[in-house]
């Protein structure tokens, strides 16, 4: 689902705890919600044993106890006018990164805030990756940057030859999914562009043992494809239902979960698929309900999914589709999955934590 920068995220700042028997399902049991400022929150929250952070709309964080949902820490008012990327963990403090770096301590110091130096917004499809220190982003203007947060600088590693969306990385390199329906492979140590091929479409590719995963729409058809990106040859594809893949992650060693839709038909199923990288072969499909909020979060051999109509769904290769919960709202972000914990935000807008049994 796409949303705009402004109305992506709410801001986590309140510290009231509100109790909801509005949703059941599979015995789980909802452990705390909490009330957030702003119209919905849209993109993954982070979840460890300690805290959920979120980012807001205005480009900060709201940090808040795992354990209550009581308020911890949030960045001051104002500080973009654009919603950040998905929070990250770094150097014992919570990043995001819009047109500016933000670095909050659970404190509530704000450690760093400086503009990105060459203009533009970081990608808010996917959080930034971090490395031995350093987090890595994609940026409207092509740029790939690394900023070291312990001294508190922002270096261009190198261009993509478009915008950035969706990326998956393997150690060092990492595959990204363009504004302009290409699929690249970057290598983070040399800052180069190492391949690339026309999708025709937008695409969520994975890193596979070296090799791309990805999709083209071909005669018609969605198909996922498998690439060797140093001699460009494509050794499988297969047909899959709906228009778009909206997230790709392994669910085994061997076994890729694939989501599809049709995200400009709204009341339209999608359909995740238990595919074998190595051959193409699926081994296992199941219908979604539309609107599925991207990406999924995987945890064990389990994908965990949440959907617009309030449907809380996991797939797992053992006991295929299982309705985790059923909220009597609308869920409008991506489920956060940690130690028997799911976290999810609504259009409430509220905050969400439930046991998993």
């Amino acid at each position: 689902m796409e949303l705009t920068r402004r109305a992506a995220l709410s801001t986590a700042l309140a510290a009231t705890l509100s109790g909801c028997s509005t949703l059941g399902g599979n015995g789980n049991s909802v452990d705390w919600s909490a009330p957030f400022e702003g119209d919905y929150i849209a993109q993954k929250p982070y979840l460890d044993h300690k805290y959920v952070a979120v980012a807001t709309d205005d480009g900060g964080i709201g940090l808040l106890s795992a354990d209550s949902g009581n308020s911890v820490a949030s960045t001051p008012r104002n500080r973009s006018n654009a919603a950040g990327t998905p929070p990250v963990p770094i150097v014992d403090s919570f990043l995001t990164v819009t047109d500016h770096v933000v670095l909050l301590d659970p404190s509530g110091e704000l450690r760093w805030s400086q503009a990105l130096p060459d203009g533009g917004y970081a990608s808010i499809q996917s959080r930034p990756i971090v490395i031995d220190g350093s987090a890595f982003v994609t940026t409207s203007e092509s740029y790939v940057y690394r900023i070291d947060v312990r001294d508190r600088e922002i270096h261009r590693v190198g261009d993509l030859t478009v915008p950035g969306r969706w990326w998956n990385r393997d150690g060092r390199r990492v595959v990204v999914g363009t504004r302009s329906l290409e699929t690249a492979l970057f290598d983070l140590d040399s800052g180069k562009q190492r391949w690339t091929t026309f999708s025709n479409m937008v695409a969520h590719p994975f890193l596979y043992e070296s090799d791309v995963v990805t999709s083209v729409y071909r005669n018609g058809s969605l198909e996922l494809v498998y690439i060797d990106p140093d001699d460009d040859t494509e050794r499988w594809s297969r047909t899959l239902p709906g228009s778009v893949v909206s997230f790709a992650g392994l669910v085994t060693d061997d076994l890729l979960a694939v989501v599809t839709g049709e995200p400009w038909e709204r009341d339209k199923q999608g359909q995740v698929s238990l595919v074998k990288p190595k051959t193409g072969e699926v081994v296992a499909t199941n219908d979604l309900p539309p609107r599925v909020n991207g990406p999924g979060d995987i945890r064990g051999s389990t994908l965990f999914l949440t959907c617009y109509d309030g449907t809380v769904l996991s797939i797992d290769p053992k006991h295929g589709k299982r309705t985790e919960f059923e909220h009597d709202g609308h869920i409008t972000s991506p489920p956060a999955v940690r130690d028997g914990n799911l976290v999810f935000g609504t259009d409430e807008p509220k905050l969400y934590s439930i046991q998993l049994d």
